[in-house]
């Protein structure tokens, strides 16, 4: 499904397809991916400042955060979003996600990118404290 959106934008149109979610999707979910007609690594670094703890690698030009139980996943140019209820609340998801991709990059005049990670919980440290309660 092709969309076409009002230029001039970072995604001016995309086209959303479904995809295997990985381990953790299941029949009752749908996981969607978005893809580009050019790359849009040029607004990671705005992204990661707007979002908190997201995972961003900016040589490997990739970023991704969770919403909920929702995982999103930017690639140069392809976007992927998991565990939707169904077709339509994924498209919804895409769209949205797309639309606030082009708010930050009109807005990037005005913000401070980050090009350093958030710093991420390592599961082996949260683990530790559970090891010292006897």
């Amino acid at each position: 499904m092709a969309t076409q959106l009002p230029s001039p934008t970072l995604v001016p149109e995309y086209t959303l397809k479904r995809i295997p979610g990985g381990c953790e999707d299941d029949s009752s979910t749908v996981s969607v991916q978005v893809d580009l007609p050019a790359d849009i690594a040029a607004v990671y670094p705005y992204v990661n400042a707007q979002l908190t703890g997201c995972a961003y690698n900016h040589a490997g030009q990739t970023l991704s955060w969770a919403e909920g139980r929702h995982k999103i996943v930017l690639r140069s140019r392809s976007l992927a979003v998991s565990q939707l209820p169904d077709w339509e609340s994924a498209a919804a998801a895409a769209g949205r996600l797309v639309e606030f991709l082009n708010d930050v990059w009109a807005q990037r005049a005005q913000l401070q990118p980050r090009l350093e990670p958030w710093p991420q919980a390592a599961p082996l440290a949260l683990l530790k404290p559970l090891n010292n309660r006897h």
